[in-house]
């Protein structure tokens, strides 16, 4: 039997935002909003009963937390999406390619939630400078080549397609930043050296993105200073259903769920900032969810990879 479109659509957020999942952090408002719905809905209502049966379970599991505990649950939850942030861009990877100016945005926003973190990332970061001052000359180049290309994907997942106004000004100036000293390293480099030809190739193409990036970033301060905060969220909750509809379309690689991970987290961090009302707060909700959702798919699909 078909499932009618509106029905579908409530399964897949059931799916989404509760199946399954801690009822300590789950959204209330939420789940109210998706029984009304269900109960609405032609052939929904054994989804309506699922929905009202969970309802209840999340407000015990709740009212059982207390504020404090229910404050302990998102704080931890958010902690764990950081966490996995860091362990896909740092943990394993090689640290002479390890960009400083992202590790220490993370730091800043593991301190907002955990100033106790900031030990272990403050060892890190020495190790990460460490690890580049001891290359040599002749494997430099190499290394920034490297570290350019983390620096054109970080662009990529985080801002490629999206509308400049959908942009955080303050992301792409850590982009530009990091190119910017990639640039210096590599002038510096061609002072000292005899072998230029690669070295002034990949000069270029660090430059040309540059161009560019300063570029687009002059036209998203402009546009975040001509547009309200609601003009914003729209931009960003199209970004949102976007990332969603690619979601729906990926094929489970690895790095293709790293890469949702990254958009889907920077478009939270921004909802999260401008939401005022209640609908705007929602949008933070999925995004979260969503965000979860998709560190799940790139774990199990880290994890058949170490099984084959």
């Amino acid at each position: 039997m078909d499932i009618a479109p509106a029905h579908q659509a409530l399964i897949e957020a059931y799916a989404l935002h509760f199946a399954n999942k801690p009822r300590a952090t789950r959204n209330l408002l939420l789940a109210q909003r998706l029984l009304q719905e269900a109960l609405v809905t032609p052939g929904a209502q054994e989804l309506a009963d699922t929905l009202a049966n969970e309802l209840h379970a999340c407000e015990i599991a709740q009212k059982d937390l207390g504020r404090e505990g229910l404050a302990q649950a998102h704080r931890m939850a958010r902690e764990a999406s950081l966490h996995h942030l860091y362990g896909r861009h740092f943990t394993g990877k090689p640290r002479q390619t390890r960009d400083l100016f992202f590790l220490d945005d993370i730091v800043q926003r593991f301190a907002e939630l955990n100033p106790a973190n900031a030990v272990f990332f403050t060892q890190e970061r020495q190790a990460i400078q460490a690890a580049y001052n001891n290359i040599d000359d002749a494997n430099k180049s190499g290394v920034l080549g490297a570290c350019a290309n983390e620096a054109f994907y970080a662009f990529e997942a985080y801002i490629a397609g999206l509308r400049p106004v959908a942009c955080r000004p303050g992301l792409l100036q850590r982009l530009v930043k990091q190119l910017r000293w990639i640039e210096s390293e590599f002038e510096a480099l061609a002072k000292r050296i005899s072998e230029t030809q690669m070295l002034q190739h990949n000069l270029a193409i660090v430059g040309e993105h540059l161009a560019n990036w300063d570029e687009l970033l002059d036209q998203v301060r402009t546009r975040r200073s001509e547009n309200r905060r609601e003009e914003i969220l729209a931009a960003l909750a199209e970004a949102f259903d976007h990332t969603l509809d690619i979601a729906g379309q990926h094929e489970g690689s690895k790095a293709g769920w790293g890469q949702l991970c990254d958009r889907i987290d920077e478009i939270e961090r921004q909802v999260s900032t401008l939401a005022q009302t209640e609908d705007e707060h929602l949008l933070a909700v999925a995004c979260r969810d969503a965000l979860n959702e998709f560190e799940r798919q790139f774990d199990a699909t880290a994890h058949a990879k170490e099984d084959l």
